[in-house]
């Protein structure tokens, strides 16, 4: 195209449809007339650089804008996050806190360390009584729990000392509706006999089936308790010939009476001791002013016969469980 048909197109024309021309929002016939008039038209041609300067400032200041925008919105999206995260975490440490205090202060733990005493008004009826032997431990509450074997027992629970809760002691009603009823090592039978369960279960665990093995046999005279009402002993074994015996040496020579003694308590010890040592068919004690060195003559003697007739059924058999040695401690008053 030359000048003049550059002229042949008003400048005013050309003008009004730079912007259209700078977006690239012309024809391709458009866009050919208005590169041949700008080439000729130095006031249009700087029209045209004007526009299209002006174009890319507006695209680059969107741009910004709108990445502005978004950094705005992933701070806002994080700090919301780390907020929402913080919340989350106090909660989580609150509910925690507080469960702990409940279980420490109020709701507690089983406890087995009290005294205990059982009494009853009425067949099947029982008030237990106890008092926790822990400084700082106080009742909570209790629960009933069922046994493998068709039993109960009662589990005590205590928690820590608080102002809404300093009773050491504790007073249970309950009655046995089961087989038998467990309160610390102590079972209430359903026919109303009450047994020593822990003590039974120790001495059945020391059960052994030959008097020659001495720490055994110190084991079972332990569990019994022995010699914490008759003090201080020598043993003497008699196994060179059956019947095998077992024999206890006191040194107690002067005292009469402490003898006697010693003697009540040796003749409810003895059916326990060979119940539980399983060839031994003599239990015998004298006593001595040297243990060591006294004579194998005993001045008394308990045999298995003597205390089957006692019992009213092979002493022997008692040692078949737990149970039955607890009722060998009933019958004997231990």
């Amino acid at each position: 195209m030359n000048n003049t048909k550059a002229r042949e197109i008003p400048c005013e024309v050309v003008q009004d449809l730079i912007p259209l021309y700078a977006d690239n929002l012309v024809s391709e016939k458009t866009r050919e007339i208005i590169d041949e008039h700008v080439a000729q038209c130095p006031s249009c041609s700087k029209a045209v650089k004007d526009a299209k300067e002006s174009f890319e400032d507006d695209f680059i200041c969107e741009s910004v804008e709108y990445e502005g925008k978004s950094v705005d919105y992933l701070r806002k999206v994080r700090t919301s996050s780390r907020k929402k995260i913080i919340a989350v975490v106090c909660i989580t440490l609150c509910l925690a806190l507080l469960l702990a205090g409940f279980k420490l202060f109020v709701y507690g733990s089983p406890d087995y360390g009290y005294t205990l005493s059982i009494s009853s008004d009425s067949p099947g009826e029982y008030q237990i009584k106890g008092t926790l032997t822990g400084s700082a431990a106080v009742f909570s509450r209790y629960k009933v729990k069922a046994t493998e074997d068709g039993g109960e027992e009662v589990i005590v629970y205590s928690c820590l000392t608080s102002p809404l809760n300093r009773a050491g002691s504790f007073s249970i009603d309950c009655s046995v509706d089961a087989k038998y009823l467990d309160v610390n090592g102590t079972r209430i039978m359903a026919d109303g006999n009450i047994y020593n369960a822990s003590l039974a279960q120790q001495l059945f665990d020391t059960a052994h089936p030959y008097i020659g093995d001495m720490p055994a046999n110190n084991d079972l005279a332990l569990a019994l308790g022995i010699s914490n009402t008759t003090g201080a002993y020598a043993n003497k074994l008699h196994t060179e010939n059956e019947p095998y015996g077992w024999q206890f040496v006191f040194k107690e020579t002067g005292n009469i009476k402490k003898q006697e003694e010693i003697s009540r308590k040796m003749e409810l010890y003895a059916p326990v001791l060979l119940a539980l040592v399983g060839n031994c068919d003599e239990i015998m004690w004298s006593f001595a002013d040297d243990p060591e060195n006294a004579p194998d003559e005993p001045a008394y003697k308990v045999t298995s016969e003597d205390a089957s007739k006692l019992l009213g059924a092979d002493v022997k058999s008692f040692a078949e469980s737990p149970e039955r040695v607890m009722e060998l401690l009933y019958a004997l008053g231990l």
